[in-house]
């Protein structure tokens, strides 16, 4: 699901003309955020029963990854002038989102 909305925020960005980093680019940004969201979800399966902190942040971070992170990956990257600015403003926005 996730890697579907790297790849549809990158043909969005494409449609509108921006230039666009290689799609080599948006498969590690995918497995970076698939990963941000595997590690969230680990360290709340692994909290103990009395860490509900723990558990509600991690899966903040997962919820926010999955419904944010198309629209923070297309504003932080539609002003490039540049695919390595795009580069540099998709990871800034990803690690933006990790807890």
């Amino acid at each position: 699901m996730l890697r579907e909305i790297v790849f549809a925020t990158a043909s969005k960005l494409s449609s509108h003309g921006i230039p666009i980093p290689p799609l080599d680019f948006y498969e590690a940004v995918a497995d970076r955020s698939e990963g941000i969201m595997i590690e969230a979800i680990s360290e709340a399966i692994a909290a103990g029963h009395d860490d509900t902190d723990t558990v509600i942040a991690n899966i903040r971070v997962t919820r926010r990854v999955l419904e944010r992170f198309g629209d923070d990956l297309f504003l932080a990257t539609e002003q490039a002038d540049d695919p390595l600015l795009a580069r540099l403003a998709a990871f800034l926005a990803l690690e933006g989102t990790d807890g």
